[in-house]
């Protein structure tokens, strides 16, 4: 079985090579090898997902092929649910977005550009199917000097952000490869901290996490990107009862449906007036 090609972090430098733009989803990336529908297991091997019996059905029906893709619920909790349990009521609305073909009756494929490839897919799932098994279609941007406001205008469109693929670049199982080149839009906010959890296990006596409101009334947890004597400093300003009403700086994934997804404490404003 070919483990999944995997994509590099946009370094903010230009992107090399001709480019298409494809929408990321907030799904689960899966691919469909051996008759089954299968997804990386943290970095240990690859997992059998569960087959939504629909999706199964359109996929043993196309030519034997081996493709490549993203499982999509609607959102990532009940892509998870789908993914984890087979959730029945879920079932309806799940599609696999394929976007690479690996194999074909037998005939390897994974050497052939990416242009080639995306050529041959289009012949098995064409770009119009509209059942469980979609062939993603990439934005028609003409520009891609911008990478970071398509990504932002991909986000405003209801994606998770922009995949940047060189069409001449081969199929590398298992390599993190800059041929591919995701970009999720990071965003800075200035939120006002509500209140403070204690951390557990190795955290325990010191901050775990802030909650925190940003200017819409919307809260939610900062959690990561402290470093020690941050959680130490900020645990007790907490506990000497100055800590609430603080303003920190944080990043965070852009996100039209999530608020503070994957937040990173950045540093407290003491430039700002805690307001009385």
């Amino acid at each position: 079985m070919l483990d999944l090609m995997l994509c590099k972090t946009w370094d903010d430098k230009p992107l090399t090579g001709k480019r298409i733009a494809e929408p990321k989803e907030d799904g689960w990336r899966a691919t469909w090898q051996e008759g089954k529908v299968w997804g990386r297991d943290r970095g240990r091997g690859m997992a059998q997902y569960h087959h939504p019996r629909p999706l199964i059905e359109e996929l043993e029906a196309l030519p034997w092929c081996e493709l490549d893709g993203e499982m999509f619920a609607g959102c990532i909790g009940d892509t998870a649910s789908v993914i984890k349990t087979g959730k029945p009521e879920l079932i309806e609305r799940t599609h696999y977005d394929v976007f690479d073909i690996l194999s074909l009756e037998g005939e390897s494929l994974i050497g052939l550009p990416y242009s080639e490839r995306r050529v041959i897919l289009a012949s098995v799932i064409p770009p119009d199917a509209s059942g469980f098994v979609r062939n993603l279609r990439p934005f028609k941007f003409q520009d891609l000097s911008d990478p970071m406001a398509l990504a932002k205008l991909a986000v405003e469109n209801g994606f998770e952000g922009l995949v940047f693929k060189d069409l001449g670049a081969p199929y590398l199982p298992g390599i993190e490869s800059a041929y591919w080149t995701r970009l999720k839009p990071i965003e800075d906010e200035d939120v006002l901290i509500v209140g403070a959890l204690m951390g557990k296990d190795s955290l325990v006596g010191t901050l775990g996490a802030l909650l925190v409101e940003n200017a819409t009334g919307d809260r939610f947890k900062v959690g990561s990107g402290f470093k020690r004597e941050d959680r130490s400093r900020l645990w007790k300003m907490h506990q000497a009862g100055t800590l609430a009403g603080q303003t920190v700086s944080i990043s965070k994934q852009a996100d039209g449906k999530i608020v503070g997804r994957f937040s990173r404490f950045i540093r407290l404003r003491e430039d700002m007036l805690c307001p009385s």
